[in-house]
């Protein structure tokens, strides 16, 4: 019986030795493909569909992580200058994901130092572009890893300005219907919007004013934010956590709190009505937040 104890003892030892543990990914675990189109002329293009495919190995985490991929673009093989290149649709949670050739030229045209007042002299001709991978983990700062440096060696870019951006904001206060025929109607005055930088570039800084009163289920003030409309993806949230629940911030009245990709909801059961301006800040992922500040408007107690 003692040795059919310390078998099982034993085996239970193993199990739990062969649990996973989440760990920083090793670099040389993450690996991006060459790409097909290597050594094709691409001259990009600012259709909506038009994409340019990455694949890469996953990087290990030490478990089986959903991670989120985007492109780092560059001019240079050393990489000391770079911008990146969010995915498109759902595919930034896999390691097979595209990115939008006008994103693309809009990062060409901010390497290039390139300005609004440029338009009318920028010339453009096929050039060599190096791309590399980055995998993150919602919520975990330390898990960001940059694979190897591929290249598309005949780029031809155009000129390209970036347009201000907004996000939604989805919950009890505007309402639960992202995935609704008509919710570019519904949250059309429930956007927040970011600016174009004198740099060209959109600031991730999302600015909106809202009266906050009655919910439409009679509960306490809980919402989050979405990139965009059309499915409740996670890719598309952004919220207080990345499980889907609501955390309750009793006391809150006004103030910052913490952001990351993610469908847990804020709860606010002592913020009163009233018209607030609310602020995320998406400049750094693992960085973001939310900002709430009342506005005093006449005739509001």
């Amino acid at each position: 019986m003692a040795c059919a104890a310390a078998l099982v003892a034993g085996l239970a030892s193993c199990s739990q030795d062969r649990d996973p543990v989440y760990h920083d990914a090793d670099p040389s675990s993450f690996k991006l493909n060459e790409p097909v189109m290597q050594d094709e002329y691409i001259a990009l293009s600012d259709a909506e569909d038009a994409t340019i495919e990455l694949v890469s190995s996953q990087p290990d985490y030490g478990y089986a992580a959903t991670a989120r991929y985007a492109a780092q673009v560059s001019l240079t093989e050393d990489f000391a200058k770079f911008e990146e290149v969010a995915a498109v649709g759902t595919t930034g949670n896999t390691a097979r994901f595209s990115v939008s050739q006008f994103d693309m030229a809009i990062a060409l045209c901010s390497l290039k130092g390139l300005k609004a007042e440029d338009e009318a002299t920028a010339v453009f001709d096929y050039e060599k572009v190096y791309v590399r991978a980055v995998s993150r983990l919602a919520g975990i700062p330390s898990s960001e890893v940059v694979s190897n440096v591929v290249a598309f060696n005949n780029v031809k870019g155009f000129f390209a300005v970036a347009s201000p951006k907004c996000i939604y904001l989805v919950g009890n206060v505007s309402a639960w219907s992202v995935d609704a025929g008509n919710a570019a109607e519904i949250y059309e005055n429930w956007r927040l919007w970011d600016e174009v930088g004198s740099d060209g570039k959109n600031t991730n800084i999302y600015k909106g004013t809202f009266k906050l009163g009655d919910t439409t289920d009679g509960g306490v003030k809980t919402f989050r934010f979405y990139t965009q409309l059309g499915d409740w993806d996670e890719a598309f949230s952004v919220g207080s956590q990345v499980d889907d629940n609501a955390i309750s911030q009793p006391g809150f009245k006004s103030g910052s709190l913490s952001l990351t990709k993610g469908k847990g909801s804020y709860a606010f059961p002592d913020l009163a009505d009233g018209t607030y301006e609310i602020t995320v800040n998406m400049v750094k992922e693992g960085a973001w937040t939310l900002t709430i500040t009342p506005v005093k408007v006449e005739g509001e107690e």
